[in-house]
């Protein structure tokens, strides 16, 4: 199944000066709570803006002799 973005920005522009202001000083989670906002909201307006890069699962390996080589 695949993922469904955001595709407009939904923060006010109030919201969005804060956010330019404090990202890369304070957590997401924080300036969301500061906001009053949810930090999903928070997390994917940034990534509209290109500040936030989504996950990406990280591949580990299965040796023979059963025990996990994680790189």
């Amino acid at each position: 199944m695949e993922k469904r973005w955001q595709k407009n920005i939904t923060l006010t522009e109030e919201q969005l000066k804060f956010v330019e202001l404090h990202y890369g000083k304070m957590s997401i989670g924080k300036i969301s709570k500061m906001l009053g906002l949810p930090y999903g909201k928070v997390h994917n307006n940034l990534r509209l803006l290109g500040k936030v890069n989504p996950l990406q699962p990280k591949v580990v390996k299965m040796e023979k002799n059963g025990y996990f080589d994680v790189d």
